[in-house]
């Protein structure tokens, strides 16, 4: 009879030692957040800024590393991506210092949003008429996006067009995780992808649209707050089907 009581004390304190970690990280990663976003907004040192901004996106890979499965397939995309992400805002800040256009942050951007579709991609069932109306809902907020900048795009157009797409990919395949998981996770992972969404358009009208009040911190939070919710999301992710029991991306 003691072993029972023993598994459910060894369950608990399991249980208590995973909200302990959860929450330490949570509040490392918000605490470097905010650092990073009153940096950022305050001042123009360029070696400040890489670290703060690299402190925040190595502590959630080193998390997401630590805390997965190791034999989950899909850990490596997403830390593939997770790596990506980081490569590109590093390159922001080296093109920033420049004044430059940021090509190949976007580019890394894009792969690593492709790498994280392909992992959705694996558990998702494609359908089309699921889809249409949010499309739709996304192509009119992108349409109304980009005639508030079209004249000031010129030769960036193709690139940030495929940025853009490739966006839509990354965000229909989050939707259509929709009763492949519990409701929280697929939540969890569709408010992740459409705060990096916010973030990418308000990093299009700050090259191209004119700086406005208090833009570097809605880029900065949604941003760190969408890179939060993808760790966490996928770090949790949970199936509904017992037959995905299986899966090497449960």
């Amino acid at each position: 009879m003691c072993f029972p009581l023993l598994g459910r004390k060894v369950f608990f304190q399991s249980v208590i030692i995973t909200i302990a970690y959860h929450l330490l990280f949570s509040l490392s990663y918000f605490l470097l957040s905010v650092i990073d976003i009153l940096v950022k907004t305050f001042t123009n040192l360029f070696w400040l800024r890489f670290t703060t901004k690299c402190s925040v996106i190595i502590l959630l890979i080193l998390y997401f590393w630590f805390k997965t499965k190791p034999a989950a397939v899909g850990k490596n995309y997403i830390l593939l991506g997770f790596c990506f992400f980081a490569l590109g805002g590093v390159t922001t800040l080296y093109a920033i210092d420049k004044s430059d256009f940021p090509y190949a942050s976007i580019a890394l951007i894009i792969v690593g949003r492709l790498l994280i579709s392909i992992k959705m991609g694996k558990i998702i069932d494609f359908n089309l008429t699921r889809i249409l109306l949010f499309i739709l809902i996304y192509s009119i907020v992108t349409f109304l996006l980009f005639k508030t900048i079209y004249p000031a795009l010129g030769d960036y157009f193709q690139i940030i067009f495929i940025w853009f797409y490739v966006s839509l990919i990354f965000i229909v395949f989050a939707y259509l995780r929709k009763g492949i998981v519990t409701k929280a996770n697929y939540l969890t992972i569709l408010c992740g992808i459409i705060s990096l969404y916010v973030s990418d358009a308000l990093v299009l009208l700050f090259f191209f649209g004119g700086f406005v009040d208090f833009q570097l911190i809605g880029i900065g939070i949604s941003y760190h707050l969408g890179h939060y919710l993808l760790g966490i999301g996928f770090l949790e992710e949970v199936f509904i089907d017992n037959s995905n029991d299986g899966n090497p991306f449960c």
